[in-house]
């Protein structure tokens, strides 16, 4: 075989390489929450604040929100809440969406499972639209030299109504450890995978700290 035809398969080869790996990206989601219950414990405000690329946003985007949870349910915990998200040089990318969301069921124990099912209403760059996210968890509860520890691991699906279909698939492994009496701190490894993007694959990983009063 000419040196010429064996050097054919050998550039597809690396070409198809290259083209994988600029389509996967390593990011970081910093984030931080803050959670407030009333007296009753009927009601919980949550507010949170993070910074992150996902597999749609040309750079790096923050995203602030506010919301309302209901907690007397006794199947388990709804949610209605605002989130802003934007950049400050790319007005394209910037998203307001209100969501809708409930979490159950509301078990205790050491091992526990819960499906959260999410509403988004969004308009981007102010063009709307919706998706719909479920997500399942398996998460277990230990304690580690006197501190609450919660591995889990949870996969979640996006449905996209821009495009008809399941568009994106998160999967995270991680686990949740007490650092006093009202903060947690969570420490995730994220993997996303998107359909419908230049960027098809995201590996992130996802720190949080959670207050709580």
């Amino acid at each position: 075989m000419p040196a010429s035809a064996a050097a054919i398969p050998l550039a597809l080869l690396i070409s198809f390489g290259a083209a994988d790996a600029q389509s996967t990206v390593e990011e970081w989601w910093p984030e931080i929450d803050a959670y407030r219950t009333d007296a009753s414990g009927t009601f919980r405000l949550f507010a949170m604040a993070a910074s992150a690329r996902s597999a749609d946003a040309a750079e790096r985007q923050y995203k602030i929100g506010m919301h309302l949870d209901y907690l007397r349910l006794p199947w388990g915990v709804v949610r209605t809440g605002y989130r802003y998200m934007g950049s400050s040089s790319d007005e394209k990318s910037r998203e307001q969406r209100v969501l809708f969301e409930a979490t159950l069921p509301k078990t205790r124990g050491r091992l526990r499972f819960r499906n959260r099912t999410r509403l988004e209403l969004r308009w981007i760059s102010g063009e709307p639209s919706q998706r719909l996210r479920e997500r399942v968890r398996l998460e277990g509860e230990t304690t580690a030299r006197g501190r609450h520890l919660t591995p889990y691991a949870m996969d979640e699906v996006f449905y996209d109504s821009r495009y008809h279909s399941i568009s994106r698939n998160r999967f995270y492994v991680g686990a949740e450890l007490s650092v006093g009496a009202h903060s947690t701190f969570d420490l995730a490894y994220c993997r996303e995978e998107d359909r419908f993007s230049t960027i098809r694959k995201v590996n992130a990983l996802v720190p949080k700290l959670a207050i709580r009063y």
